[in-house]
């Protein structure tokens, strides 16, 4: 990566995030019925006292995908990375990569954010931005 990196479209920020949230539903859902067959027979109340304690490091999980070099697989895929908002050679500190995907969770507001304005509501706090590695013609 020589240079400066141009900002990804809307259409490429959408499919990398249909791809990241496909796998990492395969993924938990996997997981989490696995647990399911392995405890069923047991206490009821402990398995359903531990969905939460599960729900959360989903969360964990989903908001940390960004860590790895500023792209999760789904960006990777896409040829897409983030970057600082003011210098797309500036990677950005895994405090800002973590908490930028925290708004993920209100996605109706991110989504609306990024129709008008571009850039989700997450980037929009920390700094950051969504930038292309690669082209496709």
């Amino acid at each position: 990566m020589n240079g400066e990196l141009k900002k990804a479209s809307f259409e490429k920020r959408l499919g990398a995030f249909i791809i990241d949230h496909i796998i990492l539903s395969l993924i938990s859902t996997a997981v989490f019925f696995l647990y399911c067959f392995k405890n069923i027979n047991q206490n009821a109340e402990n398995f359903f006292s531990a969905f939460p304690i599960y729900m959360v490091i989903v969360i964990f999980i989903y908001c940390f995908k960004d860590i790895v070099g500023g792209a999760s697989l789904g960006k990777r895929i896409i040829g897409l990375t983030v970057r600082s908002n003011n210098d797309s050679k500036i990677k950005p500190s895994v405090f800002k990569l973590f908490f930028r995907n925290v708004f993920s969770f209100v996605w109706p507001v991110e989504l609306i954010t990024l129709l008008c304005s571009k850039r989700k509501f997450g980037d929009r706090i920390f700094g950051t931005d969504v930038y292309s590695t690669k082209s496709f013609h």
